[in-house]
């Protein structure tokens, strides 16, 4: 891809990252190949759909797995901080029910958090 179009796309990317760090404080970094693009462009908008292609294209990784993944590493740094339940944990890594949280975790890790939890006693 042209330089210039992943720019547009890079700062279509970061405005959405950005919006989803409001909600889920996990979540504050700009994935990896975006980093080298200042923020600026965030009025541009463009179709979901070209930007998660681009976005996969890019990286190998879809915008949900990879936020998914950076939530996940989050919620590990925190069980493994022993500060907080697993509900609590569950909740500021930006997942609405235990459920789900145990779900991604499962997928993501191969264990649940407390599995993962009690692994680390």
């Amino acid at each position: 891809m042209k330089r210039y179009k992943w720019k547009k796309v890079a700062a279509c990317i970061m405005a959405a990252a950005m919006r989803t760090a409001q909600r889920t404080p996990a979540v504050r970094k700009a994935p990896p190949p975006l980093r080298r693009f200042p923020p600026g462009n965030e009025g541009i908008e463009r179709n979901p759909k070209y930007i998660s292609r681009v976005f996969k294209e890019e990286t190998q990784e879809g915008i949900l797995d990879y936020m998914n993944r950076l939530r996940i590493k989050k919620a590990r740094t925190l069980i493994k901080s022993g500060k907080f339940t697993l509900e609590q944990i569950g909740e500021m890594v930006g997942y609405a029910s235990m459920k789900t949280f145990r779900r991604a975790f499962r997928k993501e890790t191969g264990m649940t958090p407390a599995g993962y939890r009690d692994s680390l006693l």
